[in-house]
């Protein structure tokens, strides 16, 4: 059985391979159809090898319900609920809209870069509409191995082990793209503000106003490395959890898999330290020279990239905390939770009901993300010729594409 995770993450190297090869060897259109057009035929047909595994594994089939599903009478306490059944099969349909807007999004920034305008800042910005469609896409991906495993659980205990580590593959490589999308997010913005505090050197009229816009660029320097720091920890946490859970899977020795559990969740503890830090060193930024951002308008930027990092990696917490909270309670407060009726659900789920659900809430979260990318990321807006045309040499060749390399920023004198 293929391992959509390890696919992904494959490409992605690939494209970052390619990224440092391809600085002058193609044209311009070639470099927007060799990146942007290859990642979504990938991605279209990861979703479709997604909805394939579904519809084998049954979750699709009225027939189930002769067999012990909800609604046949006989169901049992390890058959998915009825509200469980419904919330899953309906939410491929969320994901296909947002891919959809993410296609569309990312061809009218590729049209953008096409005509020459403001093609650094343009490619950063492909890379974050792409995010929803990528963690999506390993979220389905993760929804057909959850399913499967709750299939083969009582007749191939391997199996459904094998299953759910491919899920949490999917995840991890849905992470470390998170992960690269913040880092590029925090570079693009970082790019602005020394490009806003340079036009302030630039123009200044008097020896004073010289001076303090100077020593706003030597605060921005220590800013900026601040922000790396976090950031760049990030990624590398990513990587290795990606990499090792590739690795792990795919050559490792079945016995060894039950280590793979251990290791997952050390580097579960370090992704959320990790990302805490980036979060934080982002939003620094953003709330240290949001003055010098104004044409920028951060905040539904910083909203629309910083919710889906947060939703990663605490709101699985989030959910284990209400559970682990509700079976240690006394007894009269213990019912206190399972009287909420939402609540009352998802606290009653088994682990792996847990992770089916998690799946496909991921799907419908992701629809609502792309639709705040359509409004935060707009490609027309008016930041990326001002800082374009202070921050990039005329003369140099421009090659593009979702990993392709940017020009060097003109230095400031």
């Amino acid at each position: 059985m293929i391992d959509p995770g390890l696919i992904l993450f494959v490409v992605l190297l690939a494209f970052l391979f390619l990224r440092c090869i391809t600085v002058q060897c193609l044209s311009r259109w070639m470099v927007y159809a060799n990146y942007c057009s290859v990642l979504y035929v990938v991605l279209f047909g990861l979703w479709v090898y997604g909805l394939v595994i579904l519809i084998e594994a049954g979750m699709f089939d009225s027939r189930n319900s002769a067999q012990g599903w909800p609604g046949s009478g006989r169901h049992s306490k390890a058959d998915p609920p009825a509200w469980l059944e419904l919330f899953c099969v309906f939410s491929p349909l969320p994901l296909a809209l947002a891919f959809a807007m993410c296609a569309v999004q990312t061809w009218q920034h590729v049209a953008q870069i096409k005509e020459g305008h403001a093609a650094k800042q343009h490619e950063r910005v492909i890379m974050v509409v792409a995010l929803p469609a990528i963690y999506g896409v390993m979220a389905l991906n993760g929804l057909s191995q959850t399913w499967l495993a709750l299939n083969l659980q009582s007749s191939d205990e391997h199996a459904a082990e094998v299953a759910r580590q491919r899920m949490e593959t999917c995840f991890h490589v849905g992470d470390l793209y998170e992960a690269w999308v913040l880092y590029q997010f925090g570079k693009l913005t970082v790019e602005l503000v020394r490009t806003s505090l340079a036009k302030l050197v630039t123009s200044a009229k008097t020896a004073e106003q010289r001076g303090v816009a100077q020593g706003l660029l030597a605060a921005h320097v220590a800013v900026e490395a601040q922000m790396w720091l976090g950031t760049w920890m990030f990624v590398v946490v990513c990587v290795l959890q990606a990499g090792w859970a590739c690795w792990m899977i795919t050559f490792a020795a079945s016995e060894s898999h039950a280590a793979l559990a251990n290791t997952n969740a050390q580097f579960d503890a370090a992704g959320v330290v990790a990302s805490m830090a980036a979060i934080y060193n982002v939003h620094t930024v953003e709330r240290t020279f949001n003055a010098y951002l104004a044409d920028y308008s951060p905040f539904l930027k910083f909203i629309s990239v910083k919710i889906l990092v947060s939703i990663a990696f605490f709101q699985r917490g989030f959910f284990m905390f209400l559970k682990a909270f509700q079976q240690t309670l006394p007894s009269v407060l213990g019912r206190v939770l399972p009287s909420m009726p939402l609540l009352r659900g998802i606290i009653a789920l088994s682990d792996i009901q847990f992770e089916a659900f998690y799946d496909a809430l991921i799907m419908y979260q992701v629809f609502i993300i792309a639709a705040l990318h359509s409004c935060a990321w707009s490609s027309k807006e008016k930041w990326y010729g001002e800082y374009d045309n202070h921050t990039m040499e005329p003369t140099e060749t421009l090659t593009y594409g979702i990993f392709s390399p940017a020009p060097r920023a003109r230095q400031s004198s």
